[in-house]
């Protein structure tokens, strides 16, 4: 949920070591009072972080929301009738505390995902939920599928210049 918000991965890890240390550098160490069972764990005096770090994912988070410009704000909601995904650009407080329930790091007191869907960010946000046969729909060739498929009934199969595109590294 927080990479469609950022457009990033959260936790890029290299390895599954490196992948924890950074679990633990964003959603804090495991202590005796957010994850009592830790302890128990395999691994766990192998894993277990050299300095206990402080959860500041939601810090974090709030930063990233608060630095999109004041401006966009106040068209958000113009913006939204016409731009239904707009919204993934935004971060509320039902969302954050969403992500704030959902990686929490004792799976015991995590919330599961048929009580997410119930969560007020699902119920209560703009745009509500809706059938499938209410979306909105757009007339534009905007998925790589229908691209590639046009390509393949194209004589030879192969890019035409029409077609071609830059490729930029996003890494």
């Amino acid at each position: 949920m927080v990479e469609l918000f950022i457009k990033a991965p959260l936790f890029k890890g290299d390895d599954e070591v490196n992948q924890i240390s950074l679990i633990f550098k964003k959603c804090g160490s495991p202590t005796r009072e957010n994850w009592p069972n830790a302890e128990t764990l395999p691994w766990n005096k192998f894993l277990k972080p050299k300095h206990i770090q402080r959860r500041t994912i939601i810090e974090e988070l709030e930063e990233y929301a608060s630095s999109i410009p004041s401006n966009v704000f106040a068209l958000r909601k113009m913006m939204l009738i016409f731009f239904f995904f707009f919204v993934s650009s935004f971060l509320s407080a039902q969302a954050l505390d969403l992500v704030d329930k959902m990686l929490t790091l004792d799976p015991t007191k995590r919330i599961s995902a048929s009580a997410a869907l119930q969560h007020p960010y699902f119920t209560q946000e703009y745009p509500p939920p809706c059938r499938l046969n209410e979306m909105p729909s757009f007339d534009a060739d905007h998925h790589e599928f229908d691209t590639k498929k046009l390509r393949r009934t194209r004589p030879g199969g192969g890019e035409t210049s029409d077609t071609k595109r830059t490729r930029y590294d996003l890494s």
